[in-house]
């Protein structure tokens, strides 16, 4: 075997490049859509000759989205309003305007939106006037009132595009939209169509084509109410471009109404009704004249030949009632989803659990490939020593002599007593080899024995452990215990919401273990923060009569799920902030601390570090093992003494002599009542400052795998508004090979010093640590720093 050899792992190649070739097509796709958007919109012109739309759809871009794509509709803006340059008026200031925004964009990019908005309408502003003066200066007054007007327009346009832009994100997803949004979208859509004026094949006008058919499928997806309301809004934008505006409402209202009407009827009818009340307005209307029967009728040959699955698909995105129906849930399944999810945690700690024993004892197994070796060389040392052909038969002829070696020693594994015909021509110690043979088979048989049954074993709690999750997982029981559901606040939680007019799916109120109170809402609808915590809180204050805070929440515009799911709990008293720094020991790419931290479910904060003994990848996946499992415990809601104990049997359960032992230090902190638990297994001391005094914790306990029932010493503290925690491993405080030492400078610099920020608490203690080795760590180094505030 070639050590430091490369070898590549085994790819998919044709899939990945079948993956890369499918996201290069969107990208492409993603392109030419954006730029054909804005293309044509820059081509609507307004009837007194504005041409504002390409503008806001720019600015829109370029207050939304960070990568290229506003490049790529400024380019296609550009291009838009250099087609129109004999059809409207001050092109150029457009042109100008489109360098200031894209300029504006990258000089002011580390802004507000907000802010941006305003300085983009100031800078379109001052450019419009000063343009208008330079060319107009006789009429300055009337250009003013003009510009103004024409920037000012861009504000309603640009909300329009950018409410569009932002649904348009939500397609594919179980996002239920609007009708609201629905329109928004619609009326992007129609400034899109609105910029295709002037194509014509043999005077049959490709706007009308297109509006007439997108005007019919939203009606038909959505029903009569909203294709008439669409229609109106497609009439407004396309009319303003010409000189008949309540014509194109008209027509196109009418187009809406008459397809959704008789859309459950069948697709054909509704075209049917659609040409025929056409027909009708076209004989009694003289002002009918820009829309001609042909174009009606090519538009609903279009509409027939569509296949019904693309209006399922798109009944699916853009229908509410038909997705919230698909998405609905009720109550029950919510709660069984909540006993589920604490019996998938408990299942998953055991499955880790087998997991780790499993890769355990097949490091074992990786021990076997030098053990014939081992044996034949035993034979050898015993046998050969000392005799005087050593020479000629382990230099000469090695490879027939450890072959015929190997033989020998498998022939006495084997129970077969036969001599190999090699050593029966030259060994000179025949008999001696035999009975060290047999005395070196009878004990690597003794050995394997005991190993094989210590190997067993452990598999045999492996696979007991994998029954039990398996089990698990299939259970179904009654809730727990500690679940007690409060219903009489469910209802005044649902009697605020509704009053309201706040559309949800479920309420569930409980308390849990602790006797605090847990709300959880299920909306129809996208949530944001802002609307939790301005309109949504104070609802659930009020019916509650307590100080609720919001514990976490799903959006679901950023999660793509098919509702918005908050939750709510009482407010805590404390809040904890973590900074942690660490340093691998010098020369070695792994650190053997392991460390996690963060709040739980319970309300309770826990801060866990574990030190592998030694350093490298060892003691780093012992340390990252014994996290990882109190993790899991402890977000399953499970006691720390059982986490430690059970990471504790684990480790007993050592492979070889070589396997090195991992400290434990865990934190938890009560958030309602500032009560402070410590667990030290092995741990070095930890530091609590309050008001310029440390108070030192200490711990004489032995590391986890040592003992077969793990040495636990539990401390407990109250913490107050401003403590500061500080943990750390061992390679920090014998940096200076007397852990006093560093104990003492610490305590004096977090005495002496009125520092409160912890990050740079954490890096000072690092870099005092590394100074006093010549700038290097003598060990791996973790310094962990929280600091309690109230809330």
């Amino acid at each position: 075997m070639q050590y430091g050899m490369e070898i590549t792992s085994y790819k998919r190649s044709r899939k990945v490049e079948k993956s890369e070739g499918v996201s290069k097509y969107k990208d492409y796709i993603e392109v030419l859509t954006y730029f054909g958007m804005a293309f044509f919109i820059s081509r609507v012109i307004l009837i007194n000759n504005w041409t504002p739309f390409g503008m806001a759809f720019v600015v829109s871009m370029v207050l939304s989205r960070v990568d290229n794509i506003p490049i790529i509709a400024a380019a296609g803006s550009l291009l838009g309003y250099l087609s129109i340059f004999n059809n409207a008026d001050n092109v150029p200031y457009y042109i100008l305007a489109l360098g200031s925004i894209i300029f504006g964009a990258y000089y002011f990019r580390n802004i507000t939106k907000s802010k941006r908005l305003v300085l983009f309408v100031v800078i379109l502003l001052i450019e419009a006037i000063g343009y208008n003066m330079f060319l107009y200066s006789n009429s300055a007054a009337g250009n003013i009132f003009s510009n103004v007007a024409e920037v000012i327009c861009i504000l309603p346009v640009y909300y329009i595009i950018q409410c569009a832009m932002l649904c348009l994100k939500k397609v594919n997803t179980k996002y239920v939209f609007s009708n609201e949004e629905i329109i928004s979208i619609t009326m992007v859509m129609a400034l899109v169509i609105s910029g295709t004026w002037g194509i014509s094949f043999f005077g049959i006008s490709l706007q009308n084509i297109i509006t007439f058919i997108f005007v019919a499928v939203c009606a038909y997806i959505n029903g009569s109410s909203t294709g008439a309301c669409i229609g109106v809004a497609v009439g407004l934008i396309v009319g303003m471009t010409k000189d008949d505006l309540v014509m194109n409402i008209s027509i196109f209202a009418l187009c809406g109404f008459a397809v959704g009407l008789f859309r459950e009827a069948s697709k054909l009818l509704s075209v049917l009704g659609f040409i025929i009340s056409f027909f009708i307005l076209k004989l009694y209307s003289d002002s009918v004249l820009d829309f001609k029967l042909i174009e009606v009728l090519i538009s609903s040959a279009i509409l027939v030949s569509l296949p019904d699955k693309l209006y399922n698909i798109l009944a699916l995105e853009f229908n509410w009632e038909r997705k919230s129906d698909v998405i609905n849930s009720n109550h029950t399944e919510a709660m069984r989803d909540v006993f589920i999810e604490k019996l998938s945690s408990f299942s998953d700690i055991l499955f880790s659990m087998s997991y780790t024993i499993k890769n355990l004892v097949n490091n074992d197994k990786l021990q076997l490939k030098n053990k014939s070796s081992a044996l034949v060389e035993n034979l050898a040392d015993r046998v050969c020593a000392g005799c005087s052909m050593n020479s000629m038969c382990w230099k000469r002829e090695i490879y027939y002599t450890y072959t015929a070696f190997g033989e020998l020693i498998q022939n006495y594994y084997e129970n077969r007593k036969i001599f190999p015909d090699e050593l029966e021509k030259k060994c000179i110690n025949k008999s001696l080899l035999i009975k060290n043979t047999e005395d070196i088979i009878n004990n690597f048989i003794n050995n394997e024995i005991w190993r094989n049954k210590l190997v067993e074993g452990r598999q045999l709690i492996a696979n007991h452990l994998d029954n039990i999750a398996q089990s698990v997982q299939e259970m179904v029981e009654d809730f727990d215990a500690n679940i007690a559901f409060k219903d009489q606040t469910e209802k005044y939680i649902k009697k605020s919401l509704e009053k309201a007019g706040i559309q949800f799916l479920n309420v569930f109120c409980m308390q849990d273990k602790n006797r605090r109170t847990n709300v959880k809402v299920v909306l129809r609808n996208s949530c944001n923060k802002e609307f939790c915590d301005n309109k949504l809180l104070p609802l659930i204050n009020s019916a509650t009569g307590l100080k609720m805070s919001i514990a976490n929440y799903d959006d679901v515009g950023e999660k793509e799920q098919d509702y918005s799911t908050v939750v709510f709990e009482e407010t805590p008293k404390f809040n904890v902030l973590t900074y942690v720094e660490s340093e691998c020991k010098y020369g070695e790419n792994f650190n053997g601390d392991s460390y996690g931290y963060g709040k739980l479910r319970d309300g309770m904060y826990m801060i866990v570090l574990s030190d592998g003994m030694g350093s490298g990848p060892e003691a780093s996946g012992e340390s990252k093992a014994a996290v990882k499992l109190i993790e899991k415990f402890a977000a399953a809601g499970f006691s720390r003494e059982i986490a430690v104990n059970t990471v504790n049997a684990i480790m007993t359960m050592k492979f070889s002599e070589e396997e090195k032992f991992s400290t434990l230090d865990i934190v938890n902190i009560d958030s309602y009542t500032g009560d402070l638990t410590m667990m030290k297994v092995g741990a070095v001391s930890t530091f609590i400052k309050r008001a310029g005094k440390v108070d030192v914790i200490n711990s004489k306990t032995l590391p986890m795998g040592v003992l077969d029932k793990v040495d636990i010493d539990v401390i407990e503290r109250k913490v107050f508004d401003g403590d500061l925690l500080i943990m750390f491993s061992d390679g920090v405080l014998e940096c200076e090979g007397n852990s006093d030492l560093m104990e003492n400078w610490i305590i004096n610099y977090l005495e002496e010093n009125e520092e409160d920020d912890i990050a740079n608490i954490a890096k000072t203690i690092i870099s005092r640590a590394k100074e006093v080795n010549n700038g290097k760590a003598k060990d791996d180094m973790t310094v962990i720093v929280s600091k309690i505030s109230t809330c």
